[in-house]
């Protein structure tokens, strides 16, 4: 099952967002890993059972902890002494273009796998356990951004004003990020 879900999972990241889970035939994905028909079926009653397990363990793959490529970003700032609105202004930049990384560079494979993995976000209303992973990877992001933007508030001396939380700050960002992936 592992063997022939992580060749699966290669293939969707090599075809992109677009392609789809329905365009990874089991067939080709036996091939590739050197399996027969008969080894998939007794894991997976059909192909929609197979097309069910690749999204859930795409929408759950993280190469990188969420926050990785902001805390890159924004570490010379830091390091640097650079004010908090230098902090935001690079975080806020590799926000936004973290989704670009996709076309820019095609090597990335975090930025692969987080398109992809919003993309079948987007459609998780067709299976039960695509919406459970869907929502598990959510709160996983919120929760490690939280403490990021929590620490570098700290860090700069800066807190939320009531009523917001932030957890309602991060969930704002991540809907700003999302939206500029989407786009």
């Amino acid at each position: 099952r592992r063997l022939i879900l992580e060749a699966a999972i290669q293939m969707l990241l090599e075809r992109g967002a677009t392609a789809g889970v329905q365009h990874i035939r089991l067939q080709e994905v036996l091939r590739s890993v050197g399996l027969t028909t008969g080894a998939a079926y007794r894991i997976w009653a059909d192909q929609s059972d197979f097309h069910r397990d690749l999204a859930v363990e795409m929408v759950g793959l993280r190469f990188a902890p969420p926050v990785t490529s902001a805390s890159i970003a924004i570490q010379e700032v830091l390091t640097s002494g650079g004010s908090l609105d230098d902090v935001a202004r690079v975080a806020a930049l590799d926000f936004v273009t973290y989704a670009s990384k996709f076309h820019l560079e095609p090597e990335s494979r975090d930025s692969h796998a987080f398109i992809t993995a919003l993309a079948l976000r987007t459609a998780a209303g067709a299976w039960p356990e695509l919406r459970v992973a869907s929502a598990e990877r959510h709160r996983g992001s919120i929760a490690a951004f939280a403490e990021f933007y929590g620490a570098l508030l700290q860090r700069y001396g800066r807190r939320m004003r009531e009523p917001l939380t932030i957890v309602d700050f991060t969930e704002a960002m991540a809907a700003l990020g999302e939206g500029f992936a989407v786009r």
